[in-house]
């Protein structure tokens, strides 16, 4: 139909071929009509296709958020659909890069929940009858827009970081030791990253560092690995490079973020570093309760992964107890939960690469109530090392229960964690 960008005049309509004919398929909907999705891309690449379209698959809609929606309701929401489009351009290659970001992800989105649930308690406080309905449905049309924007960014710098992660293997960095920024794609592209189109910088150019695709939001240009010499565009000039938008600083391959601290969520949750602090505490504390209160239904409980204890495989089992103990672990400890909570998404992969490291007898003295009644079916404590998705180490404290079999307790940061 025509609109302000399509206009009749120049629809030209064709028989329509089979679709293995067909390089690539766009679908373009109106993202203000009736809560639709942002704009998504639809590959129609026979299978085994070599083109690299596998890249840009980022097909993530969300439906619609209401002013009822609880805080755990609004985090759910968000982080399932920034954890899609990073799982849309990684699937299973570099999984340690793609828990780096799936953890910066849903941090994010935990934040955002919080933010969007305060406006419509702010809402609710200001306005009453049809003019709380008006307020809310704008504070809804809002928040969609900017998550339409936050979306397609998200996937925007999350193919960034994989294509970083792939150019710098050292084969290929021997073969194409530069890179070429290619023009945006969009139909009308802004102009903040025109002076870059076209340039070529060394792969090891601080440059990179402080400009890639996906450094502003919506942004849709592109890089390609190169042989040429370096060279600077005509129009560029390294005192005049367009300012980062807030929270979108550095390259996500080599901070492991997509969005960073300085993002308005974020840095909005508190006007000094101890609200801030207070703040990422509440938001990892509603997560906590989440999986806590989602433990009982966690796929998880019919489900053991296998990790050496003392010389032998094991299979490890999880409990409700476990779950909910392993997913508060870390509370407080800036990123570093996020980064644990990504073990239980994927225990698998963490338990086969986890090294044994010694076992220890339960200790009493300092547990009483529901803790002390649960320890004391325990027999003993043994602790394995893991590394999180950013190499730091974390301990996996596996018990042996009085039933014969081994469970996951908990993670820490430290083993010394473990027998409180």
């Amino acid at each position: 139909t025509e609109g302000s960008v399509f206009r009749a005049k120049d629809i030209r309509y064709g028989k329509i071929l089979q679709l293995k004919e067909y390089r690539q398929l766009i679908c373009y909907t109106d993202p203000s009509f009736k809560n639709s999705a942002t704009f998504f891309r639809l590959k129609a690449h026979p299978e085994g296709c070599t083109c690299g379209c596998a890249d840009n698959r980022q097909i993530v809609r969300l439906s619609a958020i209401t002013a009822d929606d609880s805080l755990e309701d609004l985090y759910k929401h968000y982080s399932n659909g920034f954890r899609k489009a990073v799982d849309s351009v990684f699937g299973d290659e570099y999984p340690e890069m793609a828990d780096q970001l799936r953890a910066n992800v849903s941090r994010f989105s935990a934040y955002k929940a919080n933010y969007v649930r305060q406006a419509f308690d702010d809402n609710a406080r200001q306005f009453s009858g049809k003019d709380l309905d008006e307020a809310n449905k704008a504070t809804i049309n809002q928040f969609r827009r900017w998550t339409d924007a936050e979306l397609t960014t998200a996937g925007a710098r999350a193919r960034t970081a994989k294509q970083f992660t792939e150019f710098n293997e050292p084969d290929r960095r021997e073969l194409f030791p530069c890179l070429k920024w290619l023009p945006s794609r969009a139909v009308n592209p802004r102009q903040s990253h025109a002076m870059f189109w076209g340039g070529v910088w060394r792969k090891d150019d601080d440059f990179w560092k402080r400009h890639q695709p996906g450094t502003e939001w919506n942004c849709m240009c592109d890089l390609e690995e190169c042989d040429d010499a370096p060279k600077e565009p005509e129009k560029y000039s390294r005192k005049k490079e367009p300012k980062v938008p807030k929270g979108l600083e550095g390259n996500p391959s080599v901070t492991g973020e997509i969005f960073t601290d300085k993002a308005s969520y974020i840095a909005k949750s508190g006007q000094n570093r101890k609200e801030r602090d207070n703040a990422e505490y509440k938001v990892e504390l509603f997560v906590h309760k989440k999986y806590k209160h989602d433990s009982e239904s966690n796929p998880l409980l019919s489900q053991s992964f296998q990790c050496e204890i003392e010389g032998v495989k094991q299979d490890i089992h999880f409990a409700e107890w476990g779950i909910s103990e392993t997913a508060y672990s870390m509370l407080g400890r800036k990123n570093i939960y996020w980064l644990k909570n990504e073990v239980l998404n994927n225990p698998q992969r963490y338990f086969e690469k986890a090294e044994y490291r010694h076992s220890a007898d339960i200790d009493l003295s300092h547990n009483t109530g529901k803790t002390l009644r649960l320890k004391k079916k325990f027999q003993k404590y043994f602790y394995s090392e893991i590394k999180l998705a950013n190499g730091q180490s974390a301990y996996l404290n596996i018990v042996l229960h009085k039933d014969g079999l081994y469970y996951l307790y908990t993670i820490s940061k430290n083993i010394t964690d473990y027998n409180n």
